[in-house]
């Protein structure tokens, strides 16, 4: 949505109705209609590792902030961010700032990490 669109809560418009008309026009457009998102899992015992990248120009992944917070706003800045960091193990994106790299590790019955 963010990625392929190039739409972002941070920077396009401010209320939620003109965000999600700039939207769905630009899911109609050329280049953003041609556009996909590729999703790659690898599950072992030990993890669960998911690739995430989509088409688009990607973001500066070197301006985003160690750690964010969200306010209560349901439309703030970041949600997704914070709330992939606080459930998973690792989040990696890559150069570009189009794929994402999500790993969660396996926790055996005693609590402690599994081995590969």
């Amino acid at each position: 949505y963010h990625g392929n669109l190039e739409v972002s809560s941070n920077d396009g418009p401010r209320d939620r109705t003109s965000y999600e008309e700039l939207a769905r026009n630009r899911n109609l457009e050329s280049p953003y209609c041609d556009r996909k998102i590729h999703v790659e899992v690898r599950i072992s015992p030990a993890q669960a590792q998911i690739v995430i990248r989509d088409d688009g120009s990607g973001f500066a992944v070197s301006q985003m902030p160690s750690e964010m917070h969200v306010s209560p706003n349901e439309h703030s800045y970041g949600r997704g961010i914070t709330l992939m960091r606080s459930i998973m193990d690792e989040v990696t994106y890559n150069a570009v700032g189009n794929q994402v790299t999500l790993v969660k590790r396996s926790v055996s019955r005693e609590g402690d990490m599994c081995d590969d």
